[in-house]
């Protein structure tokens, strides 16, 4: 890993933290009307809102730093070994997982402490969302293009059955269309959308044309 893709991580982490940071500064003004409102005073905690503020902030960036270095990694890794592999994005992918994570972490503490079911199984909801926002990831191999379900099996296209291919511009999406009528969809949350565009380009010979939503 060369310092000018270290550099582009911590430029980009840095990008999205920093707002996080002034974000919650900025309510301090807005917590201080609320305590002249209810308490008569202008007081506010702001020690405590700069160092949760800090904390936050840096969470923020140590992952995304994170998320930003091991992507780096991992698509210098599937062009040096000519992987068609097309997972989703590295920050989604830890999201996700964390999400899922936190569910039954959250489940197990609840059930340990004896809490009432209802309260036990509400953590669900984390593993759900991460499970069902987690984008399943695209091969191509020589013979077809393949993804696995939410659920259960793959969806598949034969390479030779492949009807268009279509890129809408206002989702940034690449759409393939099988003639057998199953449609797999490269969103803007999976990586390496050129290269999946000109793998497709170059094996079936069918160019991209642009589409509006496609609903």
């Amino acid at each position: 890993m060369d310092a000018s893709k270290i550099r582009s991580a911590a430029r980009h982490a840095l990008r999205i933290s920093f707002p996080t940071f002034v974000s919650a500064m900025l309510l301090l003004p807005l917590i201080a009307v609320v305590n002249r409102i209810f308490d008569g005073t202008w007081s506010v905690p702001w020690r405590m809102a700069l160092i949760l503020s800090s904390i936050l902030t840096g969470l923020v960036f140590a992952f995304l730093f994170l998320a930003q270095i091991l992507e780096s990694y991992a698509k210098e890794h599937r062009r040096h070994a000519q992987r068609m592999v097309f997972p989703a994005a590295m920050w989604l992918r830890g999201l996700s997982l964390t999400c899922i994570v936190m569910g039954f972490g959250l489940m197990a503490g609840t059930y340990s402490e004896g809490d009432p079911l209802w309260v036990v199984v509400t953590p669900v909801c984390f593993v759900f969302l991460g499970f069902f926002a987690w984008p399943r990831t695209i091969r191509i191999t020589e013979r077809a293009i393949r993804q696995r379900r939410v659920l259960f099996g793959f969806k598949e296209i034969r390479i030779d059955e492949i009807e268009s291919v279509a890129y809408d511009a206002s989702r940034g999406e690449t759409i393939v269309f099988g003639k057998n009528g199953t449609r797999i969809v490269h969103t803007a949350t999976h990586v390496d959308g050129e290269r999946f565009a000109d793998k497709l380009q170059s094996a079936t010979g069918k160019d991209e044309y642009l589409v509006g939503d496609l609903g």
